[in-house]
């Protein structure tokens, strides 16, 4: 199968309040993401640490993942990370060579609209 990872910022509502996070967004070329049970779970790795999406969604049509992330969640972390989806506590499907250190940035308008810049600090008190 064939992905393509696309990682930027965003503004989100999250349990009412408007974030700035990280989106890290999985899109398959040849395949399909089908909704399962078990909820779905994406992680990034660099060889010393995982920061796990605090928030996963499969697109309608199956084709997309998006998951979210603290706006810190990445510090430290190269641009060759890997990328892994699956579901439960269970990866199966693996990205390597992921750039999450240069996200693309809001449009300069989207930066004046009041939010709030999520940390992994604040994802600790969800």
């Amino acid at each position: 199968m064939s992905y393509t990872a696309q990682v930027s910022e965003v503004l989100e509502e999250f349990n009412g309040i408007l974030y700035k996070m990280i989106r890290v967004k999985l899109i398959s070329s040849s395949g399909r993401f089908p909704h399962r049970a078990l909820p779905p779970v994406l992680r990034i790795t660099n060889g010393t640490s995982i920061a796990n999406a605090f928030w996963v969604n499969i697109s309608g049509n199956q084709l997309e993942i998006e998951s979210f992330f603290a706006t810190d969640a990445f510090t430290g972390y190269s641009a060759t990370s890997t990328l892994e989806f699956g579901y439960g506590s269970e990866y199966g499907t693996i990205v390597s060579s992921v750039d999450v250190t240069s996200p693309i940035t809001l449009l300069p308008f989207m930066t004046s609209v009041p939010h709030t810049i999520l940390t992994n600090a604040i994802i600790a008190t969800f």
